[in-house]
C-alpha cells in the first residue's frame, strides 16, 4: 500500500498505478479486465456496463492524459488486491486531482444535412438510418463525418427526424482540453431550448434530453469523439432517438450497429473524380484517373483535394496532375489538409505507439508480420502487441487476417516523414536490421519442416508444421527479398543469411528470375566477406540459377565455387556445382558428356556421403539416357529417384521424377501410363513445386494430343505456360513453347503454332538452350515447307540437326528424316 504525499499530477499517479500493478505480479492488461468485470457483475452493474475493454484498461498506465476515469481507476486498485482503506486514499487522490467540473462549452448547431456520396458509402449511410444508436469509426480522412451526416440528412428528407443538433466534441485535437460528458448534454439542453442545471444527477439529466429529443423527433450527430465516457450515460439513455457517433478510435461503448468506415476502391474513387471533374476528363484519361486514385490510397479526403486541385489548374492533363502526386509522395510530402488529420491521430499517442508507427513505417515492406514487430520495435513481444493495439484502435494501422500489420499508404508516407524529422538515421537503420535479423531466425525455423533438406537431421522433431512452414515461405519470399536488398550495404552477413535460407523455397518453387538480383548481391556480399563458404555456396547459387533461368556465365561461376568448395573441404556444394555443370552440358547439346557428368557427380556424392543428392542425380541421368534413346535406363534411374523422393518426404521432387518418366513412358508409346504419371505428379508438386508443376501440366498435355485430346492438350499447355513464363525458368518456357505450337499444328491452326514455335526460339537462344532451339527449328521447317519455302525449311532443318549435336532418339531422327524428305 502506498503512503505520503498526494500525487502532484496525473502522471504521477499513473507512475503509482504502474508500481501498484508490479507490486501485483503484473498481471495482463487482459487478466485486469476480466478481474474488474467480475466484481462489477457481483455488485449488479448491468452486463452493458460491466466489462471494460482490455485497450481501455491499459490507457489508465498511459502518461500524458488530462482526465481519468475514476471508476475504472478504483476498480483497478481494487482487481490488484487493494483493501478498502487504500481504495479509499485512491478515491481522495484522483478526486484531488481531477479538473473541477464540466466547464468546457460545446457549440452545437441545428440543421438538416445534405450530403452527397459515392456508391458505396450509401449503402453504410442507408445501415446507420435503419439502426438507433450508432458508432461509426475509421481513420483520419476516410469521411466518417460525411457518412454520418448523409444518414442522419436521409432521415430528414423522409421525414424520420425533423432536424438533426450536431456537436463537433473535437476528441482528436490535443490543443483543447477534452469536453466533459456533462458539457456534452449541456450542448444538446441549450440548443433544445431547455435549462441547464449541475444541480441535477447525469442519469435524471439524459432522461430529460432524451424524452425531449424523441417527443420532437430530433436526431443527435456526436463528431469526433475522443473518449467512451463522453457519450456512454447518452448512448445507453436513448432508446427512439437517432444518435450517430464518430470517431477515430474503437470506443468501448454499447451501441446498435458500429460501423467501420474503409476507404474507397479503384472504382469508387474514379467515380467521385468524375463527378467532381468531368466524366469526360476521366474518359479520356482513364488510365491517368486510375493512377490518382491508387495515389491517393482511396482515401476520401486526398481524393477530394486532389479533384480541387485539377478544378485549379483545368489546363493540366489528369496524367500531369497524377504525375505531380507521385512526385509529391515519393519526397514524403501530403497535402496539408491530409497531414493535418492525420498528425491529430498522431499526436493523441504516448510516446511508445508513436514510435512504433515510426518504426513499421520505414521498413521495406507493406505487410509486417505481428510475430516480428518486436524485434523491429527492441522491445518484450506483449509491449509490442500493447502499442500495436493502440495504433489498431487509432485506425492507423490494420491487421490482417494472419495478424499481419499493415497501413494505408498515405499514413504510412506521414509516419516516414515524422521519422525523417525526429529518429536519428542509424535508429531506422537498425530497426531495418533488427527485422532481417528476425526474419533469418524465422526463415531457419520453418526451413527444416517446409523443406527435405540435405542434411536430414536438422529436419528430425522439428515442431513446426509442414504445411504451416510452407505457407509461411510462401508468404513472406517477397518481404524477404526485399528486406535483404534492404540491408545489403550496411549488413552484408544478413544478405548472405537471407539467400542461404531462401534458396530451398526458390529451387522448389523455379522463382529464379525474383531472386536472380539477391543471389547476385548475396555473391558480392559474400567476397566482401572473405568467407570461403559463403563464397563457394553463393558462387554455386549463383551459377545453379544462371543454368536454370538460362543465361551467360554459369560455367564460371559453376568451376568457381567446385574450386573454392575443394579448397575449404565443402564435398556437397562441389557436387551440387558439378550437377549443375552436367545438366548445362545437356542443355548445350552434349549429351554424352552429360551422361559422364552425372556419373561422376554420383561417384562423388557417395564419396562425400551425401546421399541426399542421389535422388535428383538419378533423375537427372535418367532425362539424359531418355534423349540418348536408351528409355529402359531412363525408366530405371526415374523410378529410383521417385522411390527415393516418396520415402523423404519430398513431395516436389517424387512428382518431379514421375512427370520425367511420364516422358519416357510417351516416347516408349505407353500413352495411357504418361497420362497417368502426369497426373500423379501435377498432384504431387501443385501446392509445392510451381515449376515442377508447369512442367507435368505440358506433360500431360503432350500425352493427351498422342491421345487425341487436343483441345484439352491445349488447355493443359496454356496454363503450364502461365506459371512458367511467373517463376522465369528459361529451358522449361521454351519446352512448353514447342509443345504447344506442335499441339496447335495438330490443331490445324498453324499460323499460330509458328508463332509459338517463334517464341520458343528466340527464349531458346536466349537462355542458350540448344536443344529446345533444335525443337523449334524444326517445327518452323514444318511450317516452311507447308508454305511451299522448301529452300528456307532446308535451312531450318541442318542448323537444326546442328544443334541437337549428340542427341538421339526421336526429335532428332524426325530432323533427319524430314531433311532427306526435302532431298
Amino acid at each position: 500500500m502506498f503512503t505520503g504525499t498526494t500525487p502532484a499530477t496525473l502522471d504521477e499517479l499513473v507512475e503509482r498505478l504502474r508500481t501498484r500493478r508490479a507490486q501485483a505480479m503484473s498481471p495482463s492488461f487482459s487478466e485486469i479486465a476480466r478481474r474488474v468485470s467480475s466484481a462489477r457483475a457481483a455488485r449488479g452493474v448491468p452486463a452493458s456496463d460491466r466489462s471494460p475493454g482490455r485497450v481501455t484498461v491499459y490507457d489508465c498506465f498511459r502518461t500524458g492524459r488530462r482526465r481519468l476515469d475514476i471508476e475504472l481507476v478504483l476498480d483497478i486498485v481494487a482487481a490488484l488486491g487493494a483493501d478498502e482503506s487504500e481504495i479509499s486514499q485512491w478515491r481522495r487522490w484522483c478526486l484531488g486531482l481531477q479538473p473541477p467540473g464540466p466547464r468546457a462549452v460545446v457549440t452545437a448547431r441545428s440543421s438538416t444535412p445534405v450530403v452527397t456520396l459515392p456508391h458505396a458509402p450509401r449503402r453504410l449511410a442507408e445501415r446507420v438510418r435503419t439502426a438507433g444508436t450508432t458508432l461509426v469509426v475509421g481513420m483520419p480522412g476516410v469521411g466518417k463525418t460525411q457518412l454520418a451526416a448523409a444518414a442522419l440528412g436521409r432521415m430528414a428528407a423522409a421525414d424520420v427526424v425533423s432536424e438533426v443538433i450536431t456537436i463537433d466534441v473535437r476528441g482528436s485535437d490535443q490543443s483543447v482540453p477534452p469536453v466533459h460528458a456533462r458539457a456534452i448534454l449541456d450542448g444538446i439542453a441549450r440548443t433544445l431550448g431547455s435549462d441547464v442545471d449541475e444541480r441535477v444527477r447525469t442519469s435524471e439529466y439524459v432522461a430529460r434530453i432524451v424524452r425531449a429529443l424523441a417527443v420532437r423527433r430530433i436526431g443527435v450527430l456526436l463528431d469526433d469523439v475522443g473518449r467512451a465516457d463522453q457519450v456512454r450515460a447518452l448512448v445507453r439513455g436513448v432508446t427512439r432517438t437517432p444518435l450517430v457517433v464518430t470517431s477515430r478510435l474503437a470506443l468501448d461503448v454499447c451501441v446498435d450497429c458500429r460501423i467501420e468506415v474503409p476507404g474507397w476502391d479503384a472504382d469508387e474513387a474514379v467515380g467521385f473524380l468524375a463527378l467532381r471533374v468531368g466524366a469526360d476528363r476521366v474518359a479520356a484519361e482513364p488510365d491517368a484517373a486510375r493512377a490518382i486514385a491508387e495515389l491517393t490510397g482511396g482515401l476520401p479526403l486526398a481524393m477530394s483535394l486532389a479533384a480541387t486541385r485539377i478544378q485549379q489548374q483545368p489546363r493540366w492533363s489528369l496524367r500531369d496532375h497524377a504525375d505531380a502526386l507521385r512526385t509529391r509522395l515519393a519526397g514524403l510530402q501530403l497535402d496539408d489538409d491530409v497531414s493535418a488529420s492525420l498528425l491529430l491521430s498522431y499526436q493523441s499517442l504516448t510516446a511508445g505507439p508513436q514510435r512504433a508507427l515510426r518504426m513499421c513505417a520505414v521498413q521495406p515492406v507493406e505487410q509486417l508480420p505481428a510475430a516480428l514487430v518486436a524485434a523491429v520495435l527492441d522491445c518484450p513481444p506483449r509491449e509490442a502487441d500493447e502499442m500495436l493495439t493502440a495504433l489498431a484502435d487509432a485506425h492507423l494501422i490494420a491487421r490482417g487476417p494472419a495478424g499481419e500489420i499493415g497501413m494505408h499508404a498515405l499514413v504510412r508516407t506521414f509516419a516516414e516523414a515524422r521519422s525523417l524529422e525526429e529518429d536519428p538515421q542509424a535508429r531506422r537503420n537498425a530497426a531495418v536490421e533488427r527485422l532481417a535479423a528476425a526474419y533469418v531466425s524465422a526463415a531457419r525455423d520453418a526451413r527444416p519442416a517446409a523443406f527435405a533438406l540435405d542434411d536430414d537431421t536438422e529436419r528430425r522433431g522439428h515442431p513446426m508444421d509442414a504445411a504451416a512452414a510452407s505457407a509461411w515461405y510462401a508468404a513472406e519470399i517477397g518481404n524477404l527479398i526485399e528486406v535483404a536488398s534492404a540491408v545489403t550495404a550496411r549488413r552484408p552477413d544478413l544478405t548472405v543469411a537471407i539467400a542461404d535460407v531462401i534458396s530451398p523455397y526458390i529451387e522448389s518453387q523455379s522463382m529464379f528470375r525474383a531472386a536472380t538480383g539477391l543471389f547476385h548481391a548475396a555473391l558480392e556480399c559474400a567476397k566482401e566477406l572473405d568467407d570461403p563458404r559463403a563464397v563457394a555456396d553463393a558462387e554455386y547459387r549463383f551459377g545453379h540459377l544462371l543454368v536454370r533461368r538460362g543465361g551467360p556465365g554459369a560455367e564460371r561461376h559453376l568451376h568457381r565455387a567446385i574450386e573454392i568448395a575443394r579448397a575449404a573441404g565443402l564435398p556437397r556444394t562441389a557436387v551440387r556445382a558439378y550437377n549443375s555443370l552436367a545438366v548445362y552440358a545437356g542443355y548445350q547439346g552434349d549429351v554424352d558428356a552429360a551422361i559422364t557428368a552425372f556419373r561422376h557427380v554420383k561417384e562423388l556424392a557417395v564419396e562425400a556421403g551425401f546421399e541426399a543428392a542421389l535422388g535428383t542425380i538419378d533423375d537427372n541421368i535418367g532425362v539424359t539416357l531418355r534423349h540418348t534413346g536408351d528409355l529402359a535406363g531412363a525408366t530405371e534411374h526415374h523410378r529410383a529417384a521417385i522411390a527415393f523422393a516418396h520415402v523423404r518426404g519430398d513431395a516436389g521432387r517424387e512428382g518431379g521424377a514421375m512427370s520425367n518418366l511420364s516422358e519416357v513412358c510417351l516416347a516408349a508409346g505407353d500413352v495411357a501410363e504418361a497420362i497417368a504419371l502426369a497426373r500423379a505428379a501435377i498432384e504431387l508438386t501443385r501446392e509445392v513445386a510451381l515449376g515442377r508443376y508447369a512442367h507435368a501440366l505440358t506433360n500431360l498435355g503432350n500425352a493427351e494430343a498422342a491421345d487425341g485430346q487436343l483441345t484439352a492438350a491445349r488447355e493443359h499447355h496454356e496454363e503450364a505456360l502461365t506459371h512458367a513464363t511467373i517463376v522465369g525458368e528459361g529451358p522449361l518456357v521454351a519446352y512448353i513453347h514447342n509443345n504447344l505450337a506442335a499441339c496447335l499444328h495438330a490443331l490445324g491452326d498453324d499460323k499460330a503454332a509458328r508463332a509459338e514455335w517463334s517464341l520458343a526460339r528466340s527464349v531458346a537462344e536466349s537462355a542458350d538452350i540448344r536443344f529446345e532451339r533444335a525443337r523449334a527449328l524444326v517445327g518452323l521447317a514444318v511450317c516452311d515447307t507447308a508454305d511451299g519455302a522448301t529452300e528456307s525449311a532446308r535451312t531450318r532443318l541442318h542448323e537444326a540437326i546442328a544443334a541437337f549435336g549428340t542427341y538421339r532418339g526421336g526429335e532428332p531422327n524426325r530432323a533427319r528424316r524430314l531433311l532427306a524428305d526435302l532431298s
